[in-house]
């Protein structure tokens, strides 16, 4: 497998039980994340891309096919509430040799719930399709 360069790496829709991990890659990808609550990843969890998965129970979800993406998109779910955790981003078999990775969910509170992402179309000033992409919306 060939080692991707990472780009606009972005955390999003924090919550207290949920994260999603978004960047980009120079070429398309098989990525995945590897999340833990301890730096040494000893009780690590992985995680694939949103649109690979499908929720089979309450909660469960369950890889179907792992398809090879320029933009990688891929929601934490199970968290614990004000915790911090360590993420390693895996492309092609090959972790991100970047800085340290981590972030920590939120207070819980009852209004709080787990976004769910919005898919569309982004269109070109010609009139064509981007192909593939990710629109981070800010307050």
């Amino acid at each position: 497998f060939t080692k991707v360069k990472v780009e606009n790496l972005s955390i999003t829709n924090l919550t207290s039980n949920s994260a999603t991990v978004v960047w980009t890659t120079d070429l398309p990808a098989q990525a995945y994340v590897e999340v833990s609550s301890r730096a040494d990843f000893k009780d690590k969890i992985v995680f694939y891309d949103d649109r690979d998965i499908e929720e089979v129970g309450a909660g469960e979800y369950e890889l179907q096919k792992q398809t090879a993406r320029q933009t990688h998109h891929i929601t934490l779910r199970g968290l614990e509430p004000e915790e911090e955790y360590y993420y390693k981003i895996v492309n092609n078999r090959k972790a991100y040799d970047g800085d340290e990775l981590k972030f920590s969910t939120v207070i819980a509170t009852e209004n709080l719930k787990t976004p769910d992402p919005v898919y569309g179309r982004i269109n070109k000033k010609d009139g064509g399709l981007v192909e593939e992409g990710v629109v981070i919306l800010q307050k």
